[in-house]
């Protein structure tokens, strides 16, 4: 009845289910499809006063090119802080064709 094309479409549906539920430690829910999630770093601890923000990402094209520093000393850098005093990583993904990874430093 569903044919070669509808097995394997059910299969990549199901796959894609299961992959929207998962959950990494540091950064929170996987979207197959579709993710944009931002999530503290777990050693950062809670928010707290701070006078600068920098910023760094790296990106990947179609899962198979990737390039950029997101690196926390990149992201202290672009930000000219000395002190680090909290770290939230921001990742966004569409169907694995475009995704973005950062590094937000927050400190002094």
């Amino acid at each position: 009845m569903w044919g070669r094309l509808g097995i394997a479409f059910l299969g990549l549906v199901l796959v894609g289910s299961l992959s929207c539920t998962a959950m990494t430690y540091y950064y929170g829910p996987v979207g197959f499809i579709y993710e944009n999630t931002k999530a503290p770093f777990p050693q950062s601890g809670q928010e707290v006063e701070y006078s600068k923000v920098g910023k760094a990402c790296s990106t990947s094209l179609l899962g198979w090119f990737a390039f950029g520093d997101a690196s926390v000393e990149a992201a202290a850098r672009n930000g000219g802080i000395k002190k680090i005093k909290h770290i939230t990583i921001e990742r966004t993904n569409l169907l694995g064709l475009y995704a973005t990874f950062c590094t937000v430093v927050k400190g002094d």
